[in-house]
């Protein structure tokens, strides 16, 4: 006997927690609920991220960043597998447009020299602090694990492959 769970998502504990039920159900053991235990996890891994949010934000209000850094960031970039995105440089921060996201818009704001606080204005694709590699001309673009958990590394257009090899 076997059971299959299909979900869309491996960043979340149902599937886990409905497997155990299942094979407790299986094998004739008495019900445990299992959501106690997940939710003291759940719990916990969310007072983490906000903690790790909040020092990205604190970290993003200290640098002191200059409009020219954020023009360095501007221009179309693309990922083979996403397709590409286009930042636009404002005074205090950078936007993101997302080609086949037309409705997701993203705010970069610098937290060092090489890394910037992504902050989405879906709330669901969440915050993250992202690397960017001016010589290379990449920019790491991430959303919360649950959405997707890989990083996507998108290369500026107009950089020719020669230029990024030389670096």
């Amino acid at each position: 006997m076997g059971f299959v769970i299909l979900t869309n998502s491996d960043a979340q504990y149902l599937f886990e927690a409905l497997g155990k039920v299942l094979v407790r159900e299986i094998t004739k053991q008495s019900y445990f609920d299992y959501s106690p235990s997940y939710f003291t996890g759940f719990s916990a891994n969310t007072k983490g991220d906000n903690t790790k949010i909040s020092e990205w934000r604190k970290k993003s209000a200290a640098y002191k960043s200059k409009p020219e850094e954020y023009k360095k960031l501007e221009g179309t970039y693309s990922n083979k597998v996403y397709g590409k995105i286009t930042i636009v440089a404002k005074d205090k921060f950078a936007e993101v447009s997302f080609e086949f996201h037309p409705n997701y818009k993203a705010k970069l704001q610098y937290t060092s020299v090489n890394t910037l606080l992504i902050e989405y204005n879906d709330p669901v694709l969440g915050v993250k602090e992202i690397n960017y590699n001016e010589p290379n001309k990449t920019i790491e673009i991430r959303v919360n694990d649950f959405v997707d958990m890989d990083p996507y590394l998108f290369t500026k257009c107009n950089v020719s492959s020669s230029e990024v090899e030389n670096v």
